[in-house]
């Protein structure tokens, strides 16, 4: 499936898109020595939640289909960790 990714860079809590999208990779990064979740959600429903471990830093790309948010992405990101996200 060919579709038009965005690239959205989140470091607070907050909607990162406010319609409705699919989740299709993850670059995170923990500045910080404990270890930290990343939770999106869809109108409130958790949807996906990525463990961050202590003073790490990751890449996660998923299948084409991606995770479906039929209402919007929203992400809770802690203090000292910042992510961009892949989305379309």
């Amino acid at each position: 499936m060919s579709t038009d990714i965005q690239a959205v860079y989140v470091s607070a809590t907050t909607t990162a898109v406010d319609h409705p999208t699919r989740l299709r990779g993850c670059s995170w990064a923990n500045f910080t020595n404990a270890t930290k979740e990343i939770t999106f959600k869809d109108a409130g429903t958790e949807k996906f939640k990525l463990v961050l471990p202590t003073g790490g830093n990751s890449d996660l790309y998923l299948t084409d289909d991606g995770i479906r948010f039929k209402t919007s992405l929203h992400v809770t990101v802690p203090t000292s960790c910042a992510a961009t996200i892949f989305v379309g």
